[in-house]
C-alpha cells in the first residue's frame, strides 16, 4: 500500500472560505464550461440556458456562492426531458411534503439533488431514468439560495460545468488523509489497524472499477478532535478548510457533538475546490473505530457519498434512483444502507455514478 506522511501539523492561517480552482494539468477527460453569473432574487434564479456538445455522457454543474448560503439547482431540463424539478408530482401526499420539506421537489426529481453550503455539487446522471435524458443539445437551469434555515435569499452566483464525453471503465483517484490525534493516530505513529481498514477502502472502490492511486497522511490540529457543531459555521467547516489538493479527503475525528458516525459535506462534493464546506467528508473514531473492518466501510460510505451516491433509503420515504440497489433484508449488505450495520457491497449502477463524477481519473 503506497501511504506518504506530509508534513507535521497543517498551519492554522490557511485560507477559510471556498477555493475554486481548475482541474489539474493533463485531464483531458473532462472538460470546464463556464455560464457566467447568475442573480438569484428571492430564492431562485431566472434561466440559464447552455449547450453540451454531441456525445455527453454525464456531466456535473458546481454554483460557486457564499460559505453562509446553501445553494442548489433549483431546476433542469433538457433535449431528453426534466432532469429536476421545482414542484412536487400530485401524487405525493401532503404528510410527505411536510417531511421532504422545501427542497423536497428536487429531491424526488428523476436526477435527484441536494442543497450544500458554499460550493454546491449536482451530478448528472445519477440513475437510469436520468441518463435515458443526458445528451448533447439544449439545457435549461435555474439556481437556488436560501439560508441555512431555509429562507429564501437574493445572492449572485457564478455556476460552471464539468463535461465527460467518454465513460470510464477504470478509474483512479487519490486520497488525503486528515489525523487529529483521535484514536492516538498521526503521521508520526504507526497503527496496523489504520493500514488494514485503508486496504480495506481500497478493496471496496477497486470492486467497482476505482483505483485510491496514492494515500497521504497528514496532521490537523488536535483541538478538531471533538466536532460540536456539523452544520453552518462552526469547527467542522473550519477543519474542512484545512483541505488542500485534489482527490479524496477524509478527516479522522474523535466523535461529533450528535453521535454521528460519519458526515460528506456534499452529495456530491465539488471537483476541485478543496477547503470549501463541502470539499470533504469526516469520520468519527469513537463510532466507526472500533474495527478495521468498520472503519473502511465508514470511510468507504462517506466518499461514496462524496462521489455522488444517495442512501439506499431515507426514512422509509425517499429510495435512490439507482434501479440495482437492493431493497428489503439485502438492502443491509450495501455500503449505502443509512445504518451503521451495513455492508461493503456496491452495485454496477452505483459504480458507474462514482466513475462519472470528474474528480475520477481515467485510467
Amino acid at each position: 500500500m503506497s501511504v506518504h506522511t506530509v508534513g507535521r501539523w497543517l498551519s492554522a492561517t490557511l485560507i477559510l472560505g471556498s477555493c475554486q480552482q481548475a482541474p489539474p494539468a493533463g485531464r483531458d477527460d473532462i472538460a470546464r464550461i463556464d455560464l457566467g453569473e447568475a442573480a438569484i432574487v428571492d430564492g431562485v434564479s431566472g434561466p440559464v440556458p447552455f449547450e453540451l456538445p454531441e456525445g455527453t455522457r454525464s456531466f456535473q454543474i458546481e454554483i460557486v456562492g457564499s460559505d453562509e448560503r446553501l445553494h442548489y439547482v433549483a431546476s433542469l431540463s433538457g433535449p431528453g426531458g426534466p432532469l429536476v424539478q421545482e414542484d412536487y408530482d400530485p401524487e405525493v401526499g401532503e404528510t410527505d411534503r411536510m417531511v421532504l420539506g422545501r427542497f423536497g421537489p428536487q429531491r424526488l426529481s428523476p436526477n435527484p439533488v441536494v442543497p450544500t453550503a458554499g460550493v454546491a455539487a449536482a451530478l448528472f446522471p445519477n440513475g437510469p431514468v436520468a441518463a435515458e435524458r443526458v445528451s448533447g443539445g439544449t439545457y435549461t437551469l435555474r439556481v437556488g439560495a436560501t439560508d441555512g434555515v431555509g429562507r429564501p435569499v437574493s445572492e449572485t452566483v457564478a455556476v460552471h460545468l464539468w463535461v465527460r464525453e467518454t465513460p470510464v471503465d477504470s478509474g483512479e483517484i487519490d486520497l488525503h488523509l486528515y489525523l487529529t490525534g483521535a484514536g492516538g493516530l498521526s503521521t508520526e505513529s504507526d497503527s496496523t489497524s489504520l493500514e488494514e481498514a485503508l486496504d480495506g477502502v481500497r478493496a471496496i472502490f477497486a470492486a467497482r472499477g476505482v483505483v485510491l492511486s496514492d494515500i497521504e497522511l497528514h496532521d490537523v490540529e488536535t483541538r478538531f478532535a471533538v466536532i460540536d457543531r456539523i452544520e453552518g459555521p462552526g469547527d467542522l467547516r473550519e477543519l474542512f478548510s484545512r483541505a488542500r489538493g485534489d482527490g479524496l479527503h477524509v478527516f479522522l475525528v474523535a466523535r461529533f457533538s450528535d453521535g454521528g458516525a460519519g458526515v460528506s459535506g456534499g452529495i456530491p462534493g465539488p471537483a476541485f475546490s478543496s477547503g470549501a464546506p463541502a470539499s470533504a467528508v469526516a469520520v468519527a473514531l469513537d463510532v466507526a473505530g472500533s474495527s478495521p473492518e468498520l472503519l473502511a466501510r465508514s470511510i468507504a460510505h462517506e466518499c461514496a457519498h462524496w462521489l455522488g451516491l444517495f442512501h439506499t433509503s431515507q426514512s422509509g420515504r425517499v429510495a435512490d434512483p439507482l434501479s440495482d440497489t437492493p431493497i428489503g433484508e439485502l438492502e443491509s449488505e450495501n455500503l449505502l444502507f443509512p445504518e451503521l450495520t451495513g455492508g461493503a457491497e456496491l452495485t454496477p449502477q452505483q459504480g458507474e455514478v462514482l466513475r462519472s463524477h470528474p474528480a475520477i481519473r481515467r485510467r
